[in-house]
């Protein structure tokens, strides 16, 4: 379908609204319009719900107003008394909301996954740099127990230290603030696409977060599963050894530094930054769930709105097939 096709068919749509609320007078408003013949009005602009029409009502413009707005001087503004017509035209607002809700839901769910994500970029960075910071520039704690002091490297080995699943989390993060900023260019192009086919950048925004939801479940599975395996693990003396990355069991930064906390170090003020930054491993861990629920909400909003514009397209053809009004 071309882009002129679209547009005539878009203004079509419009003219035939506003055909359908008036007579050939557009004197449908009038005191003396018969009921009738604007009850099959209203059931007639059902079939179209145009966004333009919908905001209007939105913003409290009176209908008969709306209309002399779309067609200049067609119809003067009046007030239609009739409760049984107003339910209908309410019923008519209603249905029109929900296409405005479609942009407002794909705008918010994604504005806020961006947020989130980059917060998760934030905190994770956040542990990478402590993480270096110890290793090429603290390198030793000093840990005082009763038999021995050891000078414990900060690390374990490599071999004993799981880091893949914070790069998972750092890849997550970073899809997921550049997919919401996709997907708010996406919103902002839903506004108006009355008689359009489903937008094409709306279908690639579903197929782009269907990934999101499974990377950010494999993810969240990932993380929490290698947590839960090394948790409640304890640094023996009879293994650490100065000047030697401990050798045994299987650690995270996280649960690594939280069985260092649990010796008795040296220094205190070191001690106080390492529980700093174990706060900040666990808070990046139990953020992966929101971030999780808000890729399954953005997905929801998105394949929402395609279905309503399928929905509305098939009306639209609809009205067409029994509309007079065609296309100049």
């Amino acid at each position: 379908m071309t882009k002129k096709t679209s547009s005539a068919r878009e203004v079509a749509n419009v003219r035939g609204l506003v055909a359908t609320y008036a007579d050939a007078r557009y004197t449908l408003f009038s005191p003396d319009a018969d009921a009738a013949t604007t009850r099959i009005a209203i059931a007639n602009a059902k079939a179209i719900k145009p966004v333009k029409s919908a905001q209007l009502v939105i913003n409290r413009v009176p209908l008969a107003d709306a209309i002399r707005w779309v067609l200049p001087d067609a119809v003067p503004p009046c007030r239609i008394h009739d409760a049984g017509l107003q339910q209908e035209l309410l019923l008519l607002f209603i249905v029109g909301q929900f296409e405005v809700m479609g942009f407002l839901s794909i705008l918010i769910s994604n504005a806020l996954l961006s947020a989130l994500s980059i917060a998760e970029l934030g905190l994770i960075s956040s542990m990478v740099g402590f993480i270096l910071d110890q290793k090429h520039h603290v390198r030793t704690y000093t840990v005082d127990w009763p038999d021995q002091t050891v000078q414990l490297v900060v690390l374990p080995t490599d071999k004993n230290l799981w880091t893949d699943h914070g790069h998972a989390s750092n890849g997550l993060a970073g899809y997921g603030f550049f997919l919401g900023l996709f997907g708010v260019i996406v919103a902002f192009r839903q506004r108006s696409r009355v008689g359009k086919p489903p937008s094409k950048t709306l279908l690639a925004l579903i197929i782009l977060q269907i990934l999101a939801v499974l990377f950010a479940l494999a993810v969240l599975i990932f993380v929490f599963v290698v947590t839960y395996e090394t948790q409640g693990q304890r640094i023996q003396e009879s293994i650490a050894t100065s000047g030697v990355p401990y050798p045994a069991d299987k650690w995270t930064p996280e649960t690594w530094f939280k069985a260092v906390l649990e010796l008795p170090l040296a220094d205190k003020q070191r001690s106080n930054m390492i529980s700093r930054n174990v706060t900040i491993m666990v808070a990046w861990r139990w953020i992966l769930i929101p971030l999780f629920l808000l890729h399954v909400l953005a997905l929801g909003c998105s394949v929402f709105e395609y279905v309503r514009q399928r929905k509305a397209l098939r009306n639209g053809e609809q009205f067409e097939q029994v509309s007079p009004f065609k296309p100049e």
